[in-house]
């Protein structure tokens, strides 16, 4: 009867508002694109409207299992509706990320209601409601908040997903003056905090408690994301509240580490998959994917994930010794250069090596030459040759050489991850 009463309600309601604007949203994906410019599926058929800002997602599919999640990669502002496509033109985009065919986006949508007389009539003048076309609409269905100080240009993240927790209570034959509410957790023995106390560990019941709201919040760290919700209890019934913690982005890390390490590459992929959808929270994942791919033989794969990584960890020595690694094995020496050499930046060395550079002549190349044949453990004349050989496009002698001075390196500082080269 309840639910009767509820839809007779919602019905009077929505017809007394029938002629305003509902506003939704809708996805499509993107059919072309331009430099800044992309095409995609929604028309003004869909609600589709100029200015209206949207955001860009990229589906990431794991090429090990099938499964794909959309990783949000940037956003753009609708330029143009048509009757078969529209267009829009990105605004922002994280560095390491391509927008291309194939790619999903979303955005604000409105729909009015059909016109079913005749003439139209022009509504009256009205202040405007959308900003001009040169700064893109930000509404709460297209926007969602990044953390303090990101560094601009990185896809925002998404929000991991709640634990939750159904409250049921059982009628009592003689109405007491206190409140009984026991707790069920999975897992078992997370924390259970009441009005901002300790009380214990899942399961428990707690009697005594007063009758109105209290906030329960269920925890589990680092491995679960808390519960935390007030509840309304009342004398009347027993009540019991069962609550299931879903897991970290962290523990979805660590998992996907632990698996790769064992050698259980699609749960690994799997586990790291799930917590790339939260970038850049757990923006590690990419790097080990890329270890993933690399090991499963998925070259291609791999590069693109550490190539993503590269963005939010551009000084990481081991991303750029395997991703140089990659390159060479596609025979892609100048890009195998570029990564040993911005790994060389990072070593104390390289600024010095190279402010002693006074010339790129073949006497010069020949006097580092002799040098470093009879001192091959220093590591600066590896890098002054590697930069020179750069210098002349000798790419595959300047990987040599690049690659040398970070051997020297690593003799003395291994990486956490034992990478070689």
């Amino acid at each position: 009867m309840k639910r009767l009463s509820f839809i007779v309600l919602f019905l009077v309601f929505f017809s007394a508002i029938i002629g305003t604007v509902l506003a939704d949203t809708a996805t499509g994906k993107v059919t072309d694109v331009d430099g800044k410019i992309i095409r995609f599926d929604l028309t003004s058929k869909d609600g589709v409207s100029a200015n209206t800002g949207g955001k860009i997602f990229h589906p990431l599919t794991n090429k090990l299992t099938g499964n794909s999640i959309n990783v949000p990669i940037g956003k753009f502002v609708v330029t143009e509706v048509g009757s078969e496509f529209s267009r829009g033109k990105i605004v922002e985009i994280g560095q390491g990320w391509v927008v291309s065919k194939g790619d999903i986006i979303e955005l604000e949508v409105s729909f009015k209601p059909p016109v079913t007389t005749e003439p139209v009539v022009t509504p009256p003048v009205r202040p405007p409601t959308t900003p001009s076309t040169t700064e893109p609409v930000e509404t709460p269905s297209t926007v969602i908040s990044q953390p303090e100080k990101a560094p601009e240009g990185i896809p925002v993240p998404q929000e991991p997903p709640p634990s939750i927790g159904e409250l049921v209570g059982t009628p009592l034959e003689t109405a007491g003056t206190t409140c009984t509410l026991s707790i069920k957790c999975d897992p078992e023995g997370s924390q259970v905090f009441v009005d901002r106390r300790l009380l214990g560990t899942a399961p428990l019941t707690l009697e005594n408690l007063s009758p109105g709201k209290h906030l329960v919040r269920v925890v589990n760290p680092p491995n679960y994301a808390y519960y935390m919700q007030d509840v309304e209890l009342t004398p009347e019934q027993s009540w019991e509240l069962t609550v299931k913690l879903t897991l970290s982005t962290k523990a979805y890390l660590e998992a996907g580490i632990e698996a790769y390490k064992g050698g259980d590459l699609k749960k690994a992929s799997e586990n790291l998959l799930s917590a790339v959808k939260y970038l850049p929270l757990q923006a590690d994942a990419l790097y080990y994917l890329g270890l993933v791919y690399n090991k499963a033989g998925r070259k291609d794969d791999a590069v693109k994930m550490l190539r993503a990584y590269a963005f939010y960890s551009p000084k990481s020595l081991a991303m750029r010794i395997h991703l140089g690694r990659l390159y060479e094995d596609r025979n892609e020496w100048g890009k195998a250069l570029t990564s040993y050499k911005m790994g060389v930046i990072a070593i104390p060395e390289y600024e010095a090596a190279v402010g002693s550079i006074t010339s790129f002549t073949n006497e010069t190349m020949n006097k580092y030459r002799a040098l470093s044949a009879s001192d091959p453990g220093n590591s600066t004349y590896h890098v002054i040759l590697g930069v020179i050989y750069e210098h002349k496009g000798m790419m595959k002698q300047g990987v040599a050489e690049l690659k040398a001075a970070l051997r020297v390196y690593l003799r003395k500082y291994p990486l956490p991850d034992n990478t070689e080269i």
